[in-house]
């Protein structure tokens, strides 16, 4: 997963455009304009590499799960009141 951007900002970036995708089903638009990415099929490649990956890798696989843990350990202690929706 190595880009212009370089190995780690790249793949943080993949994984998070993964995570949102997965978490909150955002559309592929509003996942480009978040990421600055040009195209949205930019964004579904990045899904589907990530989900080979995710296939590939055991580690890569414990990665995500535990990420997507605490991605939705801390919604849970969010105040509703307290997001802004746009």
């Amino acid at each position: 997963m190595f880009d212009r951007e370089g190995p780690h900002l790249n793949e943080a970036r993949n994984v998070g455009v993964y995570q949102i995708r997965k978490l909150r089903n955002d559309a592929l638009k509003r996942i480009e304009e978040v990421f600055g990415i040009e195209k949205d099929s930019t964004v579904s490649r990045i899904g589907e590499r990530v989900k080979q990956e995710i296939g590939r890798s055991r580690k890569y696989k414990k990665l995500i799960h535990e990420l997507t843990g605490k991605l939705i350990k801390s919604q849970r202690r969010l105040d509703p009141l307290d997001i802004q929706v746009e």
